[in-house]
């Protein structure tokens, strides 16, 4: 599945919810949104990824560019993961707004 991710130009939506990814599967699907560039929502509830799987996520928030919606309910990690993932996918969200505000000020500007 990480695999196909990496090379993945169609899917948007991926539903991976209670198929036993575990830590090792979360850790690949994470390595493989660094670079994904089509994936908006990602659910990954009920997979057990614990602690090293959110921390793979956590880092692959902080270079994912697409990603929208990332579903965890039930996993097993802490408060403080969740509020790293949390803060992750806030500021990547503050930093899209930001560019998005740039951008529309350049356009102004060169008018």
């Amino acid at each position: 599945m990480a695999m196909a991710l990496e090379t993945n130009k169609t899917v948007h939506r991926l539903d991976l919810y209670s198929n036993d990814i575990g830590t090792e599967g979360a850790t690949a699907i994470a390595k493989a949104l660094e670079t994904n560039v089509t994936v908006f929502s990602l659910f990954l509830g009920w997979n057990d990824i614990g602690m090293e799987g959110t921390k793979a996520m956590i880092k692959a928030l902080e270079k994912n560019k697409t990603l929208q919606t990332l579903e965890l309910s039930s996993d097993d990690f802490g408060h403080e993961d969740f509020a790293a993932i949390t803060k992750s996918f806030l500021m990547w969200r503050i930093g899209r707004l930001m560019e998005e505000n740039n951008c529309q000020a350049s356009r102004k500007s060169s008018k």
